[in-house]
């Protein structure tokens, strides 16, 4: 039988399309960003390519699932073996005249061959764009295995259709069975189930010692080995299928993991057809391949396709997160504001602890915000070299008052520095969200152990785990409980937002999307250990790093009367927010002039430049000037003066951050009038 029969018999030519094929075909389409994506099978029998596999070509040939070998760039991989390159097929010597630039719009073409073992290129995976593209090394090897996996694919049904045919002619001429058995891959034997139920294994290729990690004559002595690694969950099935083949005398086919002696898991493949015998057993001239590369391959494509489902779930509620955080900061600011100058007017108990309640509710709804900011990797991150060991000191006491007196809190802090740089604040908030988890944990009371270390991550570890990060040193925060634990189905979902097992308790299902979140974007990621019943520890590794900790430096705010006679210009679109930001400023004795937009802003200072002490201004306005070219144009004028940005969303400043001094500080809404006058306090002492 020829290449192209064999190809034909396996299903590669001539044949319906099949769900592995068209998924590695989609595959390398969206990795590359191609419009189209072909698995083309050459057949020079019948001057034409097929297409097992495609995406993105006309209806009209997309129906025939065919061309000639003239329109055909996929000829050429396969004749040369190796991977092809056209950035501009239009203005390329070698194909500028070729027809399929015409009939397929090929521009750039990116091809590498598939290869059917022994039986060498039998065609080509290609990405197809319709402009010119230089394309990359990265390209082409990202290309290359998915060729490598159509490959492997091929190359296994090949071999199962040779072992298949050797096993027709090994019945009547042992001699050339055992010749052929030895050579082929896995393991070749003859297997027999007799009346009474017992089983014999009358011959085994030496194949075993791969697969069983046995020799053909423990085999054959004694079949039990067959049975006795096999995982339990399969054993039934296993037995199964042999029934029904000797019941029905049809082909037995069947596919089952193993554990041998050695402890490593492998995935087997077996093909045998039943021959009846006068004495009334059923015998199978068997083969059993090891396709455990297959299915991990398997396995890493389905991995892929979740991680890709992952990233465009993050990305879409990061896109939610952004458009709604500005308004409704906004709103927050507005209400915080209000109800905090509403307070200083009222003696009346109930009536305060009313506007102490909206006030709770608008800060509640802040951190709200930013833990979905955070999840979706949205913060506007202020990252400073810190030691994690004195930054749980630091919240030591906030810590025990956190947690009930039925757990007992431990410390375990690495002896030396544990220095990370990342953000101090994000930090914190990330610890207390796991306490408070642990806490949660353990209605009953338990341990909460509170761990750091530092630990060298390799390559291996971090491939194992499949985490998008650098091997090197890490700083590890670990905490660690005894409570109830988390199930298996739950243990997947606990990272998802708004996912929570205690909603009836007031849990928003934020906290841990906010911890990992916040990991990633500095650099690391998390890590989950549970056992339902014993507990759970949340493992957070951050980038070490070899500078020193900064120390944390407090200063005093000055006193009103310091604040008394300075003047400020606030620019700021939103009516509302505007007339909360001069009664807060006013309530401080500081003298206030107010804009509802840059351009009106800078006309009023360009009346008195000397005037100002301070410029407070939203980053995004209406008109021609943000806030960043407000301020640019007005130090053009002045020279240096202060300046505070206020923003609704982390990233304003930084996106149209236009002239943004390091000096200056950036306030996201809402913000307390504690904090804001607190603020200018600080602007103005630098």
């Amino acid at each position: 039988m020829g290449t192209r029969d064999r190809l034909i018999e396996i299903e590669m030519l001539d044949s319906l399309p099949e769900l592995k094929f068209d998924q590695i075909v989609e595959m390398a389409a969206d990795i590359l960003g191609s419009q189209v994506s072909l698995l083309s099978i050459i057949d020079e029998a019948e001057d034409r390519q097929f297409f097992k596999a495609a995406i993105g070509l006309p209806a009209d040939v997309a129906a025939q699932r065919q061309t000639p070998l003239s329109h055909s760039f996929c000829k050429t991989v396969a004749s040369e073996a190796q991977v092809l390159k056209v950035s501009n097929a239009k203005e390329d010597p070698r194909f500028r005249d070729h027809p399929a630039i015409e009939s397929l719009g090929v521009v750039a073409y990116l091809g590498a061959p598939i290869v059917a073992g022994e039986d060498g290129p039998i065609g080509a995976l290609c990405a197809i764009v319709d402009s010119p593209r230089d394309w990359s090394d990265r390209d082409e090897r990202n290309l290359a295995t998915l060729a490598s996996a159509i490959s492997e694919i091929v190359s296994h049904r090949l071999t199962m259709l040779r072992e298949l045919e050797a096993m027709q002619n090994l019945r009547d001429m042992t001699e050339r069975f055992r010749d052929v058995a030895e050579s082929v891959p896995g393991a070749v034997f003859r297997y027999t189930l007799h009346p009474d139920g017992t089983d014999t294994v009358d011959y085994m290729s030496s194949g075993c010692r791969e697969i069983w990690e046995v020799s053909p004559e423990e085999m054959q002595n004694d079949a039990s080995k067959l049975w006795e690694c096999i995982v339990e969950s399969d054993a039934a099935g296993m037995q199964a299928s042999v029934q029904r083949s000797a019941r029905t005398f049809e082909l037995w086919q069947h596919r089952w993991s193993i554990i041998p002696k050695s402890g490593k898991k492998k995935t087997l493949q077996g093909y045998g057809m039943p021959v009846s015998r006068p004495d009334g057993c059923v015998a199978w001239n068997s083969v059993i391949i090891d396709v455990t590369t297959e299915v991990v391959a398997q396995e890493r494509v389905h991995q892929q396709d979740m991680l890709l489902s992952d990233y465009q779930k993050q990305e879409a509620i990061g896109q939610i997160a952004a458009g709604v955080a500005h308004d409704f900061n906004n709103l927050l600011f507005i209400i915080m504001g209000s109800a905090e100058m509403l307070s200083e007017d009222l003696t009346d108990e109930d009536q305060i602890a009313t506007l102490q309640a909206i006030f709770d509710a608008t800060t509640r709804g802040s951190e709200l915000t930013s833990s979905l900011l955070a999840f979706a990797r949205q913060s506007d991150l202020h990252p400073e070299v810190i030691d994690a060991n004195i930054a749980i000191a630091n919240l030591s006491t906030l810590l025990l008052r956190t947690i009930p007196e039925s757990i007992e809190l431990k410390f375990s802090l690495s002896q030396t520095p544990c220095t990370t740089k990342v953000d101090r604040g994000l930090l914190e908030r990330a610890l207390l969200n796991l306490v408070i988890n642990a806490r949660d944990a353990m209605p009953k009371g338990g341990k909460l152990t509170i761990e750091t270390a530092m630990v060298e991550l390799d390559r291996n570890f971090i491939a194992e785990r499949q985490e998008n990060v650098e091997p090197g040193s890490y700083a590890m925060l670990a905490v660690t409980d005894t409570g109830c634990g988390i199930s298996k189905a739950n243990l997947e979902k606990v990272f998802e937002p708004f996912f929570s097992t205690k909603m009836h308790r007031g849990g928003n299902g934020l906290g841990l999307s906010m911890v990992v979140g916040f990991a990633k974007q500095s650099l690391g990621f998390v890590r989950v250990y549970s056992e339902e019943g014993h507990g759970t520890s949340v493992k957070i590794f951050m980038p070490a790093s070899s500078n020193p900790a900064q120390q944390s430096v407090h200063t005093a705010p000055l006193s009103r009367t310091m604040l008394d006679g300075v003047r400020v210009l606030v620019a700021e679109d939103e009516p509302a927010v505007r007339r909360i930001v001069v009664q807060m400023l006013e309530s401080a004795k500081i003298s206030v002039v107010a804009a509802a937009s840059g351009d009106s802003a800078l006309a009023l200072f360009e009346q008195d430049p000397s005037a100002f002490d301070l410029i407070l201004t939203d980053v995004v306005m209406p008109g021609t000037l943000q806030g960043p070219e407000l301020v640019r144009q007005i130090r053009h004028q002045r020279g240096a003066v202060p300046v505070i940005y206020m923003s609704g969303y982390p990233h304003e400043a930084n996106v149209h951050g236009n002239g943004i001094l390091a000096s200056d500080l950036t306030l996201m809404k809402p913000v307390s009038r504690s904090t804001l006058i607190t603020a200018i306090s600080n602007a103005l002492r630098q």
